[in-house]
């Protein structure tokens, strides 16, 4: 998958999940070290660029855990076989490509 694509998909990802502020709370909230404005100012620094849904298990459960439930058995199956084998860039790509046609529909 090439960087432009990735870089798609990530900024779907962070739609679906519900924004920056959301993603940066999920990530670092309830850490007493952070007050809400680092967090705000995390969010707003935020670029396509540093999203990490396609290399990160901290920013791919998130996402994960809020549309499990939406998918089919046939989505859920290889999904939960890339998560069970430890496979992120799998889980990435078929998640992006669930997300995309979704949004064709």
């Amino acid at each position: 998958m090439e960087q432009s694509e990735i870089n798609k998909c990530n900024s779907a990802m962070l739609t679906l999940i519900g924004g920056p502020l959301t993603m940066m709370k999920i990530l670092h909230g309830g850490k007493d070290h952070m007050s809400e404005d680092y967090i705000k100012a995390m969010a707003n620094s935020l670029t396509v660029d540093n999203l990490k849904f396609h290399e990160s298990w901290d920013w791919m459960i998130p996402l994960w855990s809020k549309v499990r439930f939406k998918l089919s058995p046939s989505q859920i199956i290889p999904a939960i076989t890339c998560i069970d084998e430890n496979r992120l860039q799998d889980l990435f790509i078929l998640l992006s490509n669930i997300i995309k046609n979704h949004e064709n529909n």
